[in-house]
């Protein structure tokens, strides 16, 4: 038999999730170990079944509870039913929401910025990658499907790409010089003019969120693809990520940005390189397929 004092020789360390996170990663962690079941709604699943969920979400996700029974070397009930109540004590001491639903949530406070939403996102994608991971291993351990295993597995190998890709785009310099002299980061954001109408865009807010006239000036030039006059936000905008010295220029099709580092003074964007932007940036044949 064990002893409570045996039981209690680890402190339960629990995250500091709000409820929203804590319940959408529990659903995902079920969901993930459970494909042949219907799935559970977080937002509409009973508060009785969600709050369980949570509970045996965190004891064999987020401490050492399975780590310590296998330690045990042997089957013992009382221990494990000992420190399966401490974490759920733990549980409502850090979590005092999980004795009454606090659902609904309310409106996601999601970043203003560009490269800080990019940011959060490749941590979402992390934390899906590794609850992938987590339920295939879970899996190959009680024995699941193959099929099962196998899905986690692909799908896991899809979000590294994704993970890879944003991590390698967020790293990259703000500037730097090679043999053709010094450069400095910069981004092209093409809007499509069908899912995303074709507006001025300066990252200001909602796509084609008007500035006033005195905010920017127009540079001279047209763009050749959707015609409208090229206009350059006069003030530096932030987007995020250290990014914090950003010039904009837009036309109704197209948004270029680019950073400008201390001491240095961009050069104005020239017709040649806009041609150069919209040739880089037209649709590509698989898109065009898309939506015809």
């Amino acid at each position: 038999m064990f002893s409570a004092a045996e039981v209690m020789t680890t402190e339960i360390q629990l995250p500091d999730w709000p409820p929203r996170r804590l319940v959408t990663e529990t659903v995902l962690s079920w969901g993930f170990r459970h494909l042949d079941e219907e799935s559970i709604d977080c937002d509409s699943a009973p508060w009785p079944v969600i709050r369980g969920m949570i509970l045996a979400f965190l004891r064999h996700q987020l401490t050492d509870f399975d780590a310590r029974l296998r330690a045990r070397c042997e089957h013992d009930p009382g221990f494990r039913d000992g420190l399966a109540q401490q974490i759920e004590q733990a549980a409502y001491h850090k979590y005092p929401w999980l004795a009454a639903d606090p659902r609904p949530f309310g409106p996601k406070s999601g970043d203003s910025l560009f490269l800080d939403s990019m940011a959060k996102r490749l941590a979402d994608l992390r934390g899906i990658r590794d609850q992938l991971l987590s339920a295939a291993k879970h899996l190959r351990r009680t024995g699941g499907s193959r099929d099962h295993i196998a899905t986690l597995q692909s799908e896991a190998a899809d979000i590294a790409k994704q993970i890879d890709g944003m991590y390698a785009f967020l790293t990259k310099p703000k500037a730097g010089s090679n043999a053709d002299g010094e450069w400095a980061r910069s981004f092209m954001h093409r809007r499509d003019g069908q899912r995303r109408k074709w507006e001025y865009d300066f990252y200001s807010g909602e796509l084609g969120e008007p500035l006033p006239p005195n905010r920017i000036e127009y540079v001279g030039i047209q763009c050749p693809r959707c015609h409208a006059p090229v206009v350059r936000r006069k003030q530096f905008i932030d987007l995020g990520q250290g990014y914090n010295r950003v010039s904009v220029w837009s036309c109704h099709c197209l948004t270029y940005a680019a950073h400008q580092a201390y001491g240095w003074r961009l050069a104005p964007v020239t017709f040649e390189e806009l041609e150069e932007m919209v040739q880089h940036t037209e649709p590509s044949e698989r898109e065009n397929r898309a939506r015809s």
